[in-house]
């Protein structure tokens, strides 16, 4: 790790200013914990448009997205206040906000609507990319749900600690340690051990799964079944190998991947009936596409590919993708958990800057695996540095090293403080005790109390849509959401407007 020295020596306060936002996905629901039909609540505004509110790959998949703040307490109270403004809403379509991470019971994947986004050329082009996802790799998967960190740090920090060393790169090297050490994340954060029988469709998951109450499966030691192979499966982006050594060589990897056709993807045809199926028949439809756990971002402008603008423009954020909805709080995110992710980031900054070989990366992989699957073992292994070791072993060691980064962290804020010390022996806790983790946790309430995985979600709905009811919505925000809801109103019909031409050309024109 980089000397801490300059971290001490350092004369602003750092760590004050700290740059953070998160995206949160809940699937909608009915009271009787079924899939909702209904299209997304037009109080909320249009999902193509509304900067805060919008849906991911389905109608019935909500996200939340906060702005980018400095201050945890500002981040947590911008999703907070969006929530409460969110379940409010809601309400009025006597529904909840599901959860968890795995979704509710799906007895068929017709039952699951795709995101509509209108009839404007970029509204149409959402919609066909998720429509070559459901030809590609089907309904079900598109719905499991997360909680997207977005990271970053402040000026000061790259002028202090990495003077004359180029931002992005500094990024990129946050990335490659990331990979290294991400394994420790589904242990800590995984609160998908279960789920409903209907999400594996008939799959032979009898050796890693066993059944619990008759519609549910859960996985002894699992900690997070939605980043294991019956969650995100993709087994043709096994064929991608994007590099992580820069932005250019990471965006020149993704644009391969966009450009190459895929064998499987040409045989499943771009059109059927005349009418198109996904976008094209390539590895990738578009950039989005590629299922990484940590992606390097930096905000598209108008007619702006994501590769392009990271490569003019450079990293700007880091967005974490490995974490659970966490469905022990009505956030689905901790203000513990925050602090963790802050150090854990910094460290993987802070760590060696050697690049990372394929051989490494599938290491890194198969380690992360093997918690996902198998976490909360007594005798689970990891692979590091070419030797076998316990994971909890593996754990003391990072948490060593994390604990002392804290320290240092707490006092570039100011005397006093310990919000991310104390956030590190609190993770620790759960390294001392397996019981702890949300995984454990959420296989012995559903044990202990005797429910599925659909009725532990559904007692959680009903927690979480009490908690948000209590919340009085202030006069200035509601203003404020209601601001914007009319706006994103006005700004979908502006798109629909300039849709000039045939979709066909539009498509053309975007590659």
């Amino acid at each position: 790790m980089k000397s801490l020295d300059l971290l001490f020596n350092s004369d602003k306060k750092i760590f004050s200013y700290l740059m953070r936002g998160v995206e949160k996905e809940n699937l909608r629901v009915s009271y009787d914990g079924q899939l909702s039909h209904k299209p997304h609540p037009a109080s909320l505004g249009k999902a193509l448009t509304h900067p805060t509110i919008t849906t991911d790959f389905s109608e019935s998949l909500s996200e939340i997205i906060t702005p980018p703040l400095i201050g945890r307490e500002n981040m947590l109270g911008s999703l907070e206040n969006i929530s409460a403004y969110a379940w409010h809403h809601l309400d009025l379509e006597k529904e909840y906000f599901w959860p968890m991470s795995m979704p509710v019971s799906i007895a068929h994947e017709d039952d699951i609507p795709i995101a509509d986004y209108g009839t404007s050329h970029s509204g149409r082009f959402k919609k066909l990319y998720r429509q070559g996802l459901v030809t590609r790799y089907g309904k079900r998967m598109q719905i499991i749900a997360g909680v997207h960190y977005n990271f970053s740090f402040p000026s000061c920090f790259f002028e202090q600690v990495f003077k004359g060393q180029d931002k992005s790169d500094v990024y990129f090297i946050l990335l490659r340690n990331y990979f290294r050490n991400y394994w420790i994340l589904p242990y800590l954060f995984g609160a998908s051990p279960a789920c409903d029988k209907s999400l594996v469709n008939g799959r032979d998951v009898s050796t890693c799964l066993e059944s619990f109450l008759g519609n549910s499966l859960i996985g002894e030691y699992a900690t997070s079944l939605r980043m294991s192979d019956i969650g995100y499966q993709n087994k043709s982006q096994s064929q991608i190998c994007i590099s992580l050594n820069n932005p250019h060589a990471y965006a020149r990897s993704l644009k391969l991947a966009v450009s190459t056709p895929y064998p499987e993807y040409t045989e499943l045809g771009v059109f059927k009936n005349n009418q198109r199926i996904q976008l094209n028949d390539h590895l990738l439809q578009i950039e989005n596409e590629y299922y990484s756990p940590i992606r390097p971002k930096q905000i598209a402008e108008a007619g702006e590919r994501p590769t392009e603008a990271l490569c003019r423009r450079g990293v700007r954020y880091i967005e974490v993708r490995v974490l659970d909805l966490n469905p022990f709080t009505p956030l689905g995110i901790t203000p513990t958990q925050s602090a963790f992710m802050d150090v854990f980031l910094t460290y993987c900054a802070l760590g060696s800057d050697r690049p990372l070989d394929k051989p490494s990366f599938l290491n890194a992989k198969a380690n992360f695996k093997q918690v996902v699957c198998r976490g909360r073992a007594p005798e689970c292994l990891l692979n590091l540095e070419n030797k076998n070791i316990e994971f909890k072993a593996a754990a003391e060691g990072l948490f060593s090293k994390l604990l002392e980064l804290a320290q240092v962290m707490d006092l570039s804020i100011g005397a006093g403080s310990n919000e991310f010390s104390s956030a590190i022996r609190g993770e620790k806790i759960k390294i001392d005790d397996v019981s702890q983790t949300p995984s454990a946790q959420i296989l012995a309430c559903m044990q202990d109390r005797n429910l599925s995985h659909q009725e532990f979600g559904l007692a959680q709905a009903e927690a979480h849509r009490a908690y948000f009811e209590e919340i009085i919505l202030s006069p200035v925000l509601s203003k404020q959401m209601d601001a914007m809801t009319e706006q994103s109103i006005k700004d979908e019909r502006a798109e629909v407007l300039n849709s000039k031409g045939n979709f066909e050309d539009y498509l053309s024109n975007f590659y």
